[in-house]
């Protein structure tokens, strides 16, 4: 749903609904679905990555600094150490196959009036 506002939104300010020829009208509905698909395709690494535990390390010692120098902030929560965090942390898994595949199918919508593009521009 977002992936469709973004796509529709940015091919709207690029001349979407306002085009009188067919080079603006691919044009513009290539620039949305490459956003679209990169943005998609983007959060879903992001969170698959974040999913197998590569910022882990950032976040326990952010939260460990932040207790040492923010009052109260480590009051209402015991000490953990490293492995104890990792497993609380773990608990429930966030599918990301979605983003995925929108951001795949956005991207093939930008490829083919990419092509359109060119084909009708050349």
């Amino acid at each position: 749903m977002v992936a469709t506002v973004v796509f529709v939104s940015f091919a709207a300010v690029r001349g979407l609904f306002t085009a009188t020829d067919a080079i603006t009208v691919y044009y513009s509905l290539s620039d949305g679905g490459i956003l679209a698909g990169v943005l998609s395709l983007a959060i879903g690494s992001l969170i698959f990555v974040s999913e197998k535990g590569i910022f882990d390390p950032i976040s326990y010692s952010f939260n460990r600094i932040s207790a040492q120098f923010v009052p109260g902030v480590g009051l209402l929560q015991p000490k953990q150490d490293y492995y104890d965090y990792i497993s609380s942390r773990h608990t429930k898994h966030i599918k990301v196959a979605h983003f995925i595949y929108v951001g795949l199918f956005y991207l093939v919508i930008a490829i083919i009036f990419a092509v359109l593009y060119v084909n009708v521009n050349a």
